[in-house]
């Protein structure tokens, strides 16, 4: 992603849990967003569905980031 900063980059997959999960992940960790603010990012996309396997998954790698890897 910062390889292509200030040009465009076309993210995505099928369903876009995957796509929100590491995109607010990214911005929590590079781009400054709160734990907050990524929370609300995914909820847009992710609302009213049931993944706890990408919640696992984000909870996890929110760790890593708050603990500075």
């Amino acid at each position: 992603m910062d390889e292509t900063a200030g040009g465009k980059t076309l993210i995505h997959c099928a369903a876009n849990f995957r796509v929100t999960a590491f995109y607010s992940l990214y911005a929590q960790k590079h781009l400054g967003l709160s734990a907050a603010q990524a929370d609300a990012l995914r909820d847009r996309i992710w609302a009213g569905s049931d993944y706890p396997v990408w919640e696992a998954f984000v909870a996890r790698k929110r760790a890593e980031i708050e603990q500075g890897h």
